[in-house]
């Protein structure tokens, strides 16, 4: 397996289909108001802000939101979402001041960095005093256990530069940081349909980002497989009813 990236990984390469292949506005609004009680009034900054689509949400209920992201591609998009509240920065290095956020909010965001302690750290440097770090894209996710979910976890576990991060790591983390866990818990259920040739296509065509770092030989030898069993369910083309209700952390700053 190829080593875990040493920097976040961008999103240039997705920039035009990320709305249509990870759930769109509607996803938006559903984290936004899973983490909306949590948030304390002042300036949001999320990581890894992307296209906007979770920062508009949280923005259309009157929070200040200023968001952050590697790939200027994304950030073309979020500009039309989130005008004059975009920059282009790294999650380890967030180009605003200590202190600067009521919160920071990183939803999918951690297994993309290198880094899981700078990126922790970074965020406890921009939180006030009781300010708080809302994390979501974590291990202890709910799901539906269908046959097109276990056929791409199988691969997709086996081939990921960076798994989703422990709950546990982030939270000793945090609190050599000063950030102490308030809340742990999981989302509302999110439902969604997906056919089997759906996600064949998705996965054939690299939409996500574990598929971008492997090679021709293992992508023909491990990935292909997997597409062609993803054909080969019965009825391919028929949608299947999913769900998934994400886990997310919420720590607070002591200090």
């Amino acid at each position: 397996m190829t080593p875990p990236p040493s920097s976040s990984i961008a999103f240039d390469r997705i920039a035009d289909r990320y709305d249509a292949t990870r759930g769109g506005d509607a996803r938006g609004r559903h984290t936004a108001a899973a983490f909306a009680p949590w948030l304390p009034p002042g300036t949001v900054v999320e990581l890894g802000v992307g296209t906007g689509l979770i920062g508009s949400a949280m923005a259309a209920s009157g929070r200040q939101i200023v968001g952050v992201d590697l790939a200027r591609p994304m950030l073309d998009r979020a500009a039309e979402r989130l005008p004059g509240r975009i920059v282009q920065g790294d999650v380890l290095a967030p180009p605003f001041r200590s202190g600067a956020a009521a919160a920071v909010v990183a939803v999918h965001v951690l297994h993309l960095v290198g880094d899981l302690a700078g990126a922790v750290r970074a965020s406890a440097a921009l939180l006030q005093r009781g300010g708080r770090l809302v994390v979501s894209g974590i291990d202890g996710n709910h799901h539906s256990d269908d046959d097109i979910w276990a056929i791409q976890h199988d691969v997709a576990a086996r081939h990921r530069l960076i798994p989703n991060p422990p709950a546990e790591a982030i939270i000793d983390i945090g609190r050599d940081d000063g950030l102490l866990l308030i809340h742990d818990g999981h989302m509302p259920r999110r439902k969604f349909a997906q056919s089997p040739a759906h996600a064949a296509d998705l996965l054939e065509s690299r939409a996500w980002s574990w598929c971008w770092g492997i090679s021709d030989d293992v992508w023909a030898s491990e990935v292909v497989p997997a597409i062609g069993a993803l054909r080969a369910l019965p009825e391919p083309a028929r949608q299947r009813q999913g769900w998934i209700e994400w886990r997310y952390v919420v720590l607070e700053a002591t200090g």
